[in-house]
């Protein structure tokens, strides 16, 4: 009778910790997810950040070898010139991407409009210098229009980025509580694992005591009953 309680108690115990080690392991694999998930949005937002710093110095770039170029006479900034509009195309091809926020959604869209803009003033600049001359490319970089894209590029480039480190601190703070509730998980696990061969080897040594005790009292009647 002892013995068919012992086996009924480690199917049962057992049956009890593999249900609790796969709600575990499910829930450990879910916040091992979130954790991947939100390390990959973190890095996205570090490369978001890296092209906005990128693309606003460029565009400070490009308004300096213009402005090199015309004043100057020197013809050698207008490669470097078509070089930074190439690279303020690749930072706005990268800013396209963001799928994170919807708030910087929209200032994305006007700073691509407002930066197009600024690259067509740009390249008006240089073909006017071109064909027409240094003074009637300092009269359309004398428009005081210039100067308020420029900045209004800037400012829309300085909101994204403000907007941006929020959503960073909000993915840090996702991550941080993911690494804690996976180290709670794998504590409970170890607590449980140990807790479990406890009571189970106390079960099974107080089983066989118990076993042992009735056999010898079993021996000790016989043996009375006998003399």
């Amino acid at each position: 009778m002892a013995t068919n309680r012992l086996i009924y108690f480690i199917i049962a115990a057992f049956i009890a910790g593999i249900l609790i080690l796969i709600f575990i392991k499910y829930t450990s694999d879910k916040s091992v997810k979130n954790l991947i998930d939100d390390n990959e949005k973190l890095l996205n937002e570090f490369e978001v950040s890296s092209e906005l710093k990128t693309l606003e110095s460029n565009i400070w770039l490009i308004e300096s070898k213009i402005r090199g170029t015309v004043t100057t006479n020197d013809t050698a900034f207008i490669e470097g010139v078509k070089t930074q509009i190439v690279k303020v195309k690749q930072s706005l091809a990268e800013l396209q991407k963001i799928k994170e926020d919807d708030s910087t959604e929209e200032y994305v869209k006007q700073l691509e409009v407002l930066v197009q803009k600024k690259l067509a003033f740009s390249n008006e600049i240089l073909t006017t210098y071109q064909k027409e001359g240094k003074r009637r490319a300092e009269a359309i970089i004398a428009k005081q229009g210039a100067k308020k894209l420029t900045d209004s590029i800037l400012v829309l480039i300085e909101k994204i980025s403000s907007l941006r480190q929020t959503v960073i601190f909000r993915v840090t703070t996702s991550v941080e509580e993911s690494v804690k509730k996976v180290q709670r998980l794998d504590f409970f696990l170890i607590i449980f694992v140990i807790v479990s061969a406890t009571v189970l080897f106390w079960y099974i040594v107080n089983a066989i005591r118990t076993q042992n005790r009735l056999i010898k009292e079993v021996k000790e009647a016989k043996t009375t009953r006998s003399g």
